[in-house]
This record gives structure tokens, sequence and C-alpha cells, in this order.
């Protein structure tokens, strides 16, 4: 006789088993561990003054569609320009070094992009602006905190599935 689901999960209920939401790894994240606990020293020797966290993020009101029509060759996504740009808008309350969390993103070290439409190459950007890269270890997304808030959006965003940006405010 086979049992039904809805049995299942009052078995599951009855003895204390949730269902959970999975936790990603990267199992590339193997190579790398012995340079995590390096990264993570330096990162919690920095003054939390001079420390940022950064990484782009996107997700939409209208969650549905997960594919779209485009010119062959062109991702959409953060451009190598619209990076350089955001870090020039980036205002300091003083001369001190800054230090700033980047995952290892081709546009966070862009060269050509940026000669292309005369802008700096994103490292001599840096240079000029007193900011130290801290380039991530590859594959551990989980050591950028900013990855937290942008969690809370998306969960915020799950849960409450605004449709506008009035229901999103």
């Amino acid at each position: 006789q086979p049992v039904s689901r809805s049995t299942i999960s009052r078995l599951y209920k009855k003895y204390g088993i949730t269902h959970k939401k999975i936790g990603y790894h990267y199992s590339e994240q193997q190579s790398f561990l012995e340079k995590i606990k390096p990264f993570v020293d330096k990162v919690k020797s920095l003054s939390l003054s001079q420390l940022m966290a950064e990484d782009e993020c996107a997700f939409y009101l209208n969650e549905a569609p997960r594919r779209a029509w485009g010119w062959k060759g062109e991702r959409k996504g953060t451009k190598a320009v619209d990076f350089h740009d955001f870090i020039k808008e980036i205002y300091f309350l003083n001369d001190e070094k800054y230090y700033l969390l980047l995952d290892n993103a081709s546009i966070h070290k862009a060269i050509k992009a940026c000669l292309k439409k005369d802008r700096l190459p994103i490292r001599e950007l840096f240079t000029q602006m007193n900011i130290d890269p801290l380039y991530l270890v590859p594959y551990t997304p989980q050591l950028n905190p900013v990855e937290l808030c942008f969690n809370f959006l998306r969960k915020f965003v799950e849960e409450h599935e605004p449709r506008t940006y009035e229901e999103l405010k």
C-alpha cells in the first residue's frame, strides 16, 4: 500500500523534522581552504571604519522570467564601466587608506574595457582613491558580509512578493 505525501508530512511534523532551504557550498572551494584563514585574519585586523564590502546583486519585482532575448555576444549584467563609475562616486570623509572586499569578477580588475571608454583601469582608480582592494578567496562568497544583506533582501522579496516599487518600500 503506497503512503501519501500528506502522511509523510504529518510524520515529519510529529518528530520535529522541518523543511529547510539547502545552503550552497562550492566544491571548488576545497582547493583554496588553506587561503581562507589568512584572509579572514587579515580582514579581522583592519579597522571597521576603513573597511567596505561590495558585490553586485540583482533581483526583480516580477521574479518570474529567468531568461530573455538578447544580442549574441552581449551579456546582461554589471559592466566594468558601470563599476568604475560606481567606485568613482564614493565619497570618503578623510584621506585614510580604505579596504574594499571584492569577489574575483573580471570587472573588478578591468583594464581594456575601461581604457576603451576613456577611463582609468580599475586598479589605477583604486590607487588614485587610496583604496586597497582585498579580493576574496575564490569560491568563498560567504566571506563577504554584504552577502548577508543581499540574502535578507532576497528573502524579503520572496516572502512579500512586492510587485511595485511602492510595495517594496
